[in-house]
């Protein structure tokens, strides 16, 4: 199965929505500065929005940074319950490598414990994984991704452009024609429902699925269910899960 990863996501009924849509992966944006970014402030805000979360979401979470520092990282990827760290900044393959190592710290000496604590299963699609973005507008921004071979889990191929994320914008994808990596992919960057035929016919070994946004959405981080839905049922077969 791959990834449909709908991403720009910040309100809990609407995400709950969208995985009832088929949506294989969800993200939100820890980024001040995007008109989609999560906004829960308060800790029983935090406690409310990350049981829900863990109880009904039962896909992979992502949470997208950009330039963070690692310690705000780590501490968002408690207390949000997130599955994967998306890095769609200028981070170095050094605070990648530094970033693996402490989430792994904190998978093994925290979380795991407080559920086994508790008597609590883990929740599903629980992981502790890195996707790096690699923004491209020229095959040479390609090559980039050879940098963070070994330190992360996921590529994410993006339109480089000023806007961090949900800028509607398309790099010209036969530039991932060159890509040779052995690393499996996502591929984002303004991808909507009149790109459906250009998604079912786009084929590369490596891509694990595709990431959209903006284009789906009726106001900034809140998407058109039934939109996601009519675009994934005619994806075909392949990116399909089971929905309860």
């Amino acid at each position: 199965m791959k990834y449909v990863k709908v991403c720009g996501l910040r309100d809990p009924k609407n995400i709950e929505e969208v995985i009832k849509a088929g949506a294989t992966a969800v993200g939100m944006i820890f980024y001040d500065k995007s008109p989609r970014g999560v906004t829960i402030e308060t800790d029983s805000d935090k406690i409310i929005f990350r049981t829900e979360m863990e109880d009904k979401m039962q896909v992979p979470r992502f949470g997208v940074f950009v330039n963070e520092s690692i310690e705000t990282v780590l501490q968002v990827y408690y207390d949000y319950s997130l599955s994967v760290i998306q890095l769609h900044g200028e981070e170095t393959p050094e605070y990648c490598r530094q970033m693996r190592d402490k989430m792994q710290n904190i998978w093994e000496k925290q979380i795991v414990p407080a559920y086994r604590s508790i008597g609590k299963e883990l929740p599903a699609n629980c992981c502790c994984q890195i996707v790096k973005t690699i923004s491209i507008s020229k095959p040479e921004d390609l090559q980039k991704y050879k940098e963070y071979v070994g330190v992360v889990d996921f590529f994410l191929f993006d339109t480089k452009c000023e806007e961090k994320g949900g800028s509607g914008q398309q790099f010209d994808w036969s530039i991932l024609n060159q890509y040779d990596g052995d690393v499996e992919f996502l591929l984002s960057g303004g991808i909507g429902p009149d790109d459906l035929e250009r998604c079912k016919a786009f084929n590369h070994p490596k891509c694990g699925g595709i990431d959209i946004n903006s284009k789906f959405e009726v106001s900034p981080g809140i998407k058109d269910a039934q939109k996601v839905k009519e675009f994934i049922d005619a994806l075909g077969p392949e990116y399909k899960r089971e929905i309860e």
